[in-house]
């Protein structure tokens, strides 16, 4: 028999610059209510997903907003684990976005692998 550990984190106040901290789970579920919003700077990502070693599945479900900031490289979501991660919204209110550019370099709202099939607002810029 084998019994899931899942980590259920919800990030309720603005953040800047969030990384969740990596764990032996095999399970994780983020959640950002509406009228939360993580940001970054240039270069950076609002939220980061670190590799959960043993995680089978790892979601994160926007009801608030997770922007990225203009200048380099950098944006909304970076997925550093290696799983795909589902990106969710309950009340359809969620928005990821990039940051905004005045030059040629791409702000991804999201980097790394996703399933957006169920996603909230997605803007890359």
């Amino acid at each position: 028999m084998h019994v899931h550990n899942t980590l259920f984190h919800s990030i309720d106040s603005d953040q800047h610059e969030y990384s969740l901290e990596s764990s032996n789970v095999t399970a994780v579920v983020v959640y950002i209510p509406e009228g939360v919003r993580l940001t970054s700077d240039s270069g950076n990502y609002a939220l980061t997903i670190p590799d959960f070693p043993n995680a089978q599945y790892i979601e994160v479900c926007v009801d608030g907003v997770i922007s990225g900031s203009g200048g380099s490289a950098g944006g909304g979501i970076k997925n550093n684990s290696n799983i795909t991660i589902k990106v969710t919204t309950k009340n359809s209110s969620g928005t990821v976005r990039g940051g905004t550019s005045s030059d040629s370099l791409i702000r991804d709202a999201l980097n790394g692998e996703f399933d957006i099939s169920r996603s909230p607002r997605i803007f890359n810029f």
